[in-house]
Parts: structure tokens; C-alpha cells; sequence
């Protein structure tokens, strides 16, 4: 039992190892060697490996031809049970980025991904109860998903919360919870929530 354990720590050390090196040659501009090592990496069932050249290819505009090689990625990490993976590729779904742009899709992988505190996901499945973009419109839903991601501390979430209570959207109106949101905001950096916070005080 020993054994097993410190294969799989010496394991994991040697994966950590390969994404910080691919992170070195990219600061570096050595893409192709870069890539090369990822490649290598989530061939042999590396799925951070797969989610960090997903990211490569998605990330530049000057790469949209590559934005579904991208997507690609995303599904094997998904489906390996790699919840960046997901958050990625309900990202990419969200988005109509490498693919056909499809709410539902969308809705599924965030909310897998959601599940595990990513906040990118959680904002999305929000939005998509908010609007009722391939979900049930319900305001009760989203509110939670924005109170879930600003916790997590993404400040426009914040917002949209304090927003909502403000309104009395998904929740009866409660101008101390908007205050309290608010002032979420304002310490993550949302400005214009400082100046709101004051003036509810």
C-alpha cells in the first residue's frame, strides 16, 4: 500500500512538473516545444495537460482555426472527469466558440463544473436562468448561481446580486442584502458599487 501511495505522489509531482515547464517555454515564446510536451502529456491521459493546450489554442483571436482542435481538448478532459475541462468547454458552448453555440449544452457543463466552485461556470448558469437562454427562465435560480460566484469572489456577480435584491428579482426586495452585496462589489473592485454602497448607508 506504501508502494501505491508514492507512485502516485511521485506521479503527481512529475505531472506538476510537465505543466510548469510548458508554462516556462510559453513565457518564453517556444510555443512549438510547449505544445509538443502538452500533446505528449494528455496523450498519456494527463487531462490538466489536455486543458492547459486547449487553453493555448483558445486564448488568441490570430487562432480561430484552431478553436475546435481546442474544444476537442476540452471534451477528453471533461469526459476523463476533469472539471476545468467542463468549465471550459461549457465555456465554448456558451460562447459558439469551435462549436455550433448551443445554451443547453452549455447549461449542462457549467453546471458540472459549478458544482466544484469554478466560478466562470457558475456566472454562466446565472445568466442562463436569467434569461432563460437552454434553461428555465427563473430568476430564484440565478440568484443563487450570482450569490454562488461572488462568493467565490467574482465582483460582477456581486453586482447582479445586489441588483436583484434591489429589484426584488428571485427574491423578495431586501435593500440590506443589496447594501451587503454591494459592498461584496466594492471590495473586489467594482467602483460604481462603492459609490452605491455609500448611498444606501
Amino acid at each position: 500500500m506504501r508502494k501505491f501511495i508514492l507512485m502516485i505522489l511521485a506521479a503527481t509531482v512529475l505531472f506538476a512538473a510537465v505543466l510548469e515547464e510548458a508554462e516556462r517555454l510559453f513565457r518564453i515564446g517556444d510555443e512549438k516545444a510547449a505544445t509538443k510536451m502538452l500533446t505528449k502529456s494528455c496523450d498519456e491521459g494527463v487531462l490538466d495537460s489536455c486543458v492547459m493546450l486547449g487553453n493555448f489554442y483558445f486564448s488568441n483571436d490570430k487562432r480561430k482555426f484552431e478553436y475546435e482542435k481546442a474544444v476537442n481538448l476540452y471534451a477528453k478532459a471533461c469526459d476523463g472527469g476533469n472539471l476545468l475541462g467542463c468549465d471550459r468547454l461549457g465555456s465554448a458552448y456558451y460562447e459558439g466558440r469551435g462549436v455550433k453555440q448551443d445554451f443547453a449544452l452549455a447549461a449542462k457543463f457549467a453546471k458540472q463544473a459549478c458544482g466544484a466552485d469554478i466560478p466562470y461556470s457558475c456566472i454562466v448558469l446565472a445568466n442562463l436562468h436569467y434569461y432563460g437562454w437552454g434553461a428555465t427562465k427563473d430568476h430564484a435560480q440565478a440568484l443563487k448561481f450570482y450569490e454562488r460566484a461572488c462568493e467565490l469572489k467574482t465582483a460582477s456577480s456581486c453586482v447582479m446580486a445586489a441588483k436583484m435584491y434591489e429589484k426584488g428579482e428571485g427574491a423578495p426586495k431586501d435593500m440590506q442584502k443589496s447594501l451587503l452585496y454591494h459592498d461584496k462589489a466594492c471590495a473586489l473592485g467594482a467602483k460604481p458599487s462603492c459609490d452605491k454602497a455609500q448611498n444606501l448607508k
